[in-house]
């Protein structure tokens, strides 16, 4: 697990509500297997904090001898677009000295400012599916959502926050999923679907701002093992608005085209079965050219 959370925090995931939209993200992935050479392929690519406009996908693959990574990101400002996945995974045989590890963050916030009181819900749509098999192996995705609102002199008045099910399953001589911090029953695939949401209510005048922080990570170790963290078919960032209610923005197209998941989007692809899970991952790269032929 170590090897897993140093890949998925290696950008800060929290950026403050500031006085424009800001985007931070990142992809990273390590192959490394010291059975074959003593170097390590790592390759990532942080954006750093900055403010953006236009659409963005960026993937990283890394592979060494046994060891496979891959990342993948995509994000659209203007219709709330914000998707990421991580897949890592460690082929079979001995001696067992490598791992694979992959990771993709996404943070993005924006600043408000009310003109008329009234009440704003904003709601994060997702689904995807994490798996973890063989030893040593693992993966994690998770989703906070965050609204504050601010008084006179920039102190908070109100602030709520959402999180999704922070999911971790991962298998150590025994199988042991975590879904929120609780023990749930074993499982090799984990299924998610899920919406989160966060409401002001606010005064006219009053500032106020959204956060949006996403986390994919996995690991692949010893002899077979594999972590795969797929929310690339679904991943919506909305707001409904109570009647009369008005407001200005900082970045203007932020959200500007943004309705939430469609009504035709089509069922994620059936999770294979467990078994044959090790020999069909191929990586999100894969899974990625798959849904665009499919479209």
């Amino acid at each position: 697990m170590r090897g897993l959370f140093l890949a998925s925090i290696f950008i800060g995931l929290f950026v403050s509500v500031s006085s424009a939209a800001t985007f931070n993200s990142g992809v990273r992935t390590t192959a490394e297997d010291l059975d074959t050479t003593d170097i390590r392929v790592v390759n990532n690519q942080d954006r750093g904090v900055s403010n953006f406009l236009n659409p963005i996908d960026d993937s990283q693959a890394a592979s060494l001898g046994r060891a496979d990574a891959a990342a993948d990101l995509e994000v659209d400002p203007t219709t709330g677009i914000f998707k990421l996945g991580s897949s890592a995974t460690f082929g079979p045989g001995a001696p067992f000295r490598g791992r694979a590890t992959s990771s993709a963050l996404i943070s993005v916030s924006e600043s408000f400012s009310a003109t008329t009181a009234g009440q704003i819900t904003f709601l994060f749509d997702f689904d995807g599916m994490l798996s973890a098999s063989g030893p040593n192996s693992s993966t994690s995705f998770s989703a906070t959502l965050r609204a504050t609102a601010f008084a006179s002199g920039s102190n908070i008045f109100q602030r709520q926050e959402a999180r999704s099910n922070n999911v971790v399953s991962f298998l150590d001589g025994s199988l042991s999923t975590i879904v929120g911090g609780s023990v749930a029953p074993p499982a090799d695939v984990i299924s998610i679907d899920q919406v989160i949401q966060v409401t002001l209510d606010l005064n006219a005048g009053q500032s106020f701002g959204v956060l949006l922080s996403l986390n994919s990570g996995s690991s692949g170790s010893a002899n077979g093992g594999s972590g795969t963290s797929d929310f690339l078919s679904t991943g919506y960032l909305s707001y409904v608005t109570s009647d009369g209610f008005s407001f200005t923005q900082n970045t203007p197209s932020f959200l500007s085209n943004a309705e939430g998941r469609p009504s035709d989007e089509p069922e994620p692809d059936p999770v294979p079965l467990p078994a044959t899970l090790p020999l069909l991952i191929a990586g999100l790269v894969g899974l990625r050219a798959l849904r665009k032929r499919a479209a």
